[in-house]
């Protein structure tokens, strides 16, 4: 089995379909996806929609859980957001059906998959928070903590 894991797609569908085919090329067969489904591109329920069917897991990102708290939290967002961000929350909360906003709030924020006696932790940033990154320059140091913890 071949597993495709993709992430921070951002409602940018064409760049996801794009993504999917050469998966697909390549013999991917399930997928896991680590959120950030929506947040700045122009077509976000149509692409909540399509990873909805896709085999595989599916986790909520940091994006996503801000699309969905726009309503509560749009007064003191309008104050502490960068105009830009707040525009884009509430553009893509606005453009989700309910049917796709229950889809993303379902999600969980981490998922844990076995496969053939080999476990994987499956987050959006780092098993501490999903505003956490892990790159390249994360120091040997804090993956090791990371490590330990997951």
């Amino acid at each position: 089995m071949r597993i495709a894991i993709i992430s921070d797609v951002h409602a940018n569908l064409p760049a996801l379909e794009a993504v999917l085919a050469h998966a697909q090329k390549k013999g991917c067969s399930e997928f896991w996806n680590l959120g950030d489904n929506v947040g700045y591109g122009p077509f976000p329920e149509q692409t909540v929609q399509r990873l909805q069917d896709l085999p595989g897991e599916s986790i909520l990102g940091n994006y996503d859980r801000k699309v969905l708290a726009f309503p509560d939290k749009k007064g003191r967002w309008k104050k502490s957001k960068h105009s830009q961000k707040y525009l884009a929350f509430g553009w893509a909360y606005r453009k989700l059906s309910k049917s796709s906003r229950k889809y993303l709030a379902a999600l969980a924020s981490e998922v844990e998959v076995e496969i053939k006696g080999q476990r994987f932790l499956l987050t959006h940033g780092s098993p501490f928070s999903d505003e956490e990154p892990i790159l390249p320059s994360t120091p040997p140091r804090r993956l090791r903590e990371i490590g330990k913890q997951s």
